[in-house]
């Protein structure tokens, strides 16, 4: 069966492809684009709760993880909190492209310390 996140997130696609220019829409795999949404549903789910939402205080130590600069981190928690203190995976997917940059960061620079500022946050929204 298909869950309402993934039925909403497929409409929303769905939604925003005709307006893509054609020689973008040829290239729309939907395959790719598949495999694309699961690894989002994983990366979300890993950290998620009972109840299929990620709470913006896990939301901040996975920043923390990723080095995220404070104001930066409390910038993107501001945002989301307003909608409640957890996110969906919908509001997730809003931010896929950080969370992707984030999630590349932590693991290439393992053993990094200094703070990195994300210029997708300012984009994203």
């Amino acid at each position: 069966g298909v869950t309402f996140e993934e039925f909403a997130m497929a409409a929303a696609l769905a939604e925003h492809i005709p307006a893509l220019e054609e020689d973008v829409r040829g290239k729309i795999n939907p395959a790719v684009l598949e495999q694309k949404k699961r690894k989002a549903m994983l990366m979300f789910f890993i950290d998620a709760e009972q109840d299929c939402t990620l709470r913006l205080e896990d939301l901040g130590s996975l920043l923390d993880a990723g080095r995220v600069v404070e104001e930066q981190k409390r910038s993107i928690i501001e945002r989301l909190a307003q909608h409640g203190q957890s996110i969906t995976f919908m509001e997730y997917l809003a931010y896929l492209p950080l969370f992707v940059d984030i999630h590349r960061d932590i693991v290439t620079h393992t053993f990094e310390d200094e703070k990195r500022h994300f210029d997708d946050v300012d984009e994203t929204s």
